[in-house]
């Protein structure tokens, strides 16, 4: 007669239960540390989509980044004032040269404004703003007799 042994249950697997990791060394545990903390440092946030500058050069040739007055403005790319556009003669923090901003949005983003413009862009290449009308214009034959 054969005395036969019970078989396994079907579910029957190892237990991993009190098992342990071995314990990693001091010097790998900080290289580690340093290689994961560096590693966040060097990837930059990503800007959210509707942040469509942060200064001109992301813009097109006859644009600028310009950030209106309101609370939660947002920059975007305009046109660059052309003769008779309005414009802000020499006006302090104006039109005449970008400033250095950085702004707070309801969702928490924080966005560096390095070279924006408030409210309008300055004119175009070769106008001015005439400081009594407040409108972009072509140098006089005078003004180019002087150059």
């Amino acid at each position: 007669m054969h005395c036969a042994l019970p078989a396994p249950p079907d579910n029957h697997r190892p237990s991993s239960i009190g098992m342990r990791a071995p314990p990693l060394s001091p010097v790998l545990l900080a290289v580690l540390v340093a290689v994961l903390a560096g590693g966040a440092a060097a990837v930059p946030a990503a800007r959210p989509g509707y942040i469509e500058c942060v200064d001109s050069s992301e813009c097109g040739p006859w644009e600028c980044c310009v950030l209106g007055g309101g609370r939660f403005s947002l920059p975007r790319c305009a046109p660059v004032s052309d003769v008779g556009d309005p414009c802000r003669p020499g006006a302090p923090y104006g039109a005449v040269q970008p400033i250095n901003t950085t702004v707070v949005y309801p969702d928490g983003t924080v966005v560096n404004l390095p070279a924006v413009y408030l409210h309008m862009c300055p004119c175009a290449n070769g106008l001015s703003c005439d400081r009594p009308d407040a409108v972009c214009v072509a140098p006089t034959e005078h003004e180019l007799n002087a150059l």
